[in-house]
């Protein structure tokens, strides 16, 4: 009995001498390092923005800490002026997208993505990505079209209706030829470019007929549909205006310069004003609609939304006289009310009217061009509307006091849509020559920076050497050496008052300035045949 309790204490003993077992640390202090992929990621290269949004997929690959972990995301501009996004938040589990909203366009950004355990500031890990923005290149696939007007469509892709259409026209129709007024749209969604095309017939009074021309693959187009039209088509804008899904045109046209017949009256006779056409597209055989309550001189159409309500609105300018500066507000199934949209403002000798929001703020403003001596400026969008005094005033060319179109694009990639101006001569010799403007767009005000972005602002017309072109009526942004650049290209060279229809010769040239990638253009000519 005695030895047995003998042995009882010695173990008790072992047991009492035994040193303390290590305190075991919390599971946070030994977490396993944080780990996460991004797609895409620029580990090869930077990734190359079209978009005006971003989105990255992120996955956790390690095992995610008890405490949770915290995430910091910043998208921040190369050059250190703005940070366009941040955000810390939790993540709420192994894989989930970031979405980065509207950024600027023409910039590079940086975006620098940190996970950090919510229990230690050590157990941590970041990555960065390189994000590239095409400099000198605006994505207008981007804009909405019910905020913006439909400014292309499809744009890489450049038919000359001339060379395209016009021999099947003058098949079909003799004597007549095309006019200003042509749209490039894909009206059946068979994946090909269609155009509509004002035809013009100067020996005949009135009965111009719109054509609908089928593309059957491969550049060859036919005659789908007819429809009446104007006078003289001067332009033809592409949208969705009933709402149906289908891209809808509406052609504008004028009385012209010259009477077509003897004893008929002047083009400011208001028996000659014209009545846009809307022409509308959808699952069955399109319409046309004459929009009445928009007869006038129109020298010009634009569309956009300018009241702000998601459908697309209509501005067609009278060019001739005095009257109200009114718009059509869309009554949403492709109907206009006429309206009233900048109080006491006349359209006395308004060439071209444009839309666009070139300060970003979420309201289109309206371009607007004079014919003579009136300087060309932009009336700013509101909240509140439009008013006179809300304008800015564009440097003028001495002598070329005549805009037509206006094409916006980021051409020094600083982050603001610039404006290039396709000018004519408006003294001395009217209409007799042509001028391009680059204008740098410094947020209230706009500079002339012609000299610094090409090398050439006109480009003699060659045709006819008995009757050279004087101006052009169009300058497009169209890549058409197919680097991926935008360049301008020159459309509807005008030879007389009749336009380019009478003296055209079997082959010609169309001035092109070439993108060089780098906000600048080069001069340069393309033949055409037809």
């Amino acid at each position: 009995m005695k030895n047995q309790i003998l042995f009882i204490l010695l173990i008790f003993s072992l047991f009492s001498c035994k040193k303390s077992d290590p305190v075991i640390p919390p599971n946070n202090q030994i977490e396993e390092q944080i780990q996460f992929s991004v797609t895409p990621n620029s580990s090869t290269s930077p990734i190359e923005s079209t978009q005006d949004s971003l989105t990255f997929s992120l996955k956790i690959t390690s095992k995610i800490p008890a405490s949770g972990i915290s995430q910091n995301i910043e998208l921040v501009r190369v050059d250190n002026q703005t940070t366009i996004f941040s955000s810390q938040t939790t993540a709420p589990s192994a894989n989930y997208d970031i979405k980065i909203g509207k950024i600027e366009l023409g910039l590079n950004y940086t975006l620098k993505i940190t996970l950090k355990s919510k229990s230690t500031s050590t157990n941590q890990s970041s990555t960065s990505i390189s994000i590239t923005r095409n400099t000198n290149e605006l994505a207008f696939s981007a804009i909405n079209k019910t905020t913006s007007f439909y400014y292309d469509y499809l744009p890489n892709k450049y038919y000359d209706v001339l060379a395209h259409c016009l021999p099947v026209i003058q098949i079909a129709h003799p004597g007549y030829t095309t006019s200003n007024a042509h749209a490039q749209l894909d009206y059946d969604k068979d994946g090909r470019l269609d155009i509509v095309i004002q035809t013009t017939n100067f020996d005949e009074v009135a009965g111009d007929p719109i054509l609908v021309m089928h593309n059957d693959g491969g550049g060859n187009f036919s005659i789908k549909y007819t429809f009446p039209g104007v006078e003289q088509g001067r332009r033809a804008i592409v949208n969705d205006f009933d709402g149906n899904g289908f891209l809808d045109v509406i052609v504008a046209g004028t009385a012209g310069e010259v009477p077509r017949l003897p004893n008929t009256p002047s083009q400011n006779d208001p028996s000659r004003y014209q009545i846009p056409i809307l022409i509308k597209f959808g699952s069955g055989a399109p319409t046309a609609t004459a929009l009445s309550d928009f007869r006038a001189y129109n020298h010009t159409v634009a569309a956009g939304d300018v009241n702000n309500d998601g459908k697309v609105d209509l501005l067609a300018p009278h060019f001739l006289g005095n009257m109200p500066f009114y718009a059509g507000i869309n009554n949403g199934n492709g109907t206009f009310t006429r309206k009233e949209i900048i109080t006491g403002l006349t359209l006395q000798e308004r060439t071209w009217v444009e839309l666009f929001d070139i300060n970003s703020d979420g309201y289109l403003d309206i371009f607007m061009a004079p014919s003579g001596n009136e300087q060309t400026r932009v009336y700013l969008g509101s909240a509140n509307g439009f008013s006179t005094s809300n304008n800015i005033l564009f440097p003028d060319i001495p002598e070329y006091g005549i805009t037509y179109t206006f094409q916006f694009v980021d051409f020094n990639s600083d982050g603001k849509i610039d404006i290039i101006l396709n000018r004519i001569k408006h003294i001395n010799n009217p209409y007799g020559a042509y001028n391009l403007q680059f204008l740098r767009n410094d947020g209230n005000s706009f500079t002339d920076v012609t000299s610094q972005h090409i090398d050439k602002q006109a480009i003699p017309l060659i045709g006819d050497p008995s009757n050279p072109p004087k101006w052009f009526d169009y300058l497009d942004q169209i890549d058409i050496d197919g680097d991926g650049f935008r360049d301008l290209v020159a459309g509807r060279a005008s030879y007389d008052s009749k336009g380019m229809t009478t003296n055209l010769p079997k082959t010609y040239t169309i001035p092109l300035w070439l993108s060089n990638k780098k906000g600048s253009y080069l001069g340069s000519t393309k033949i055409l045949s037809r």
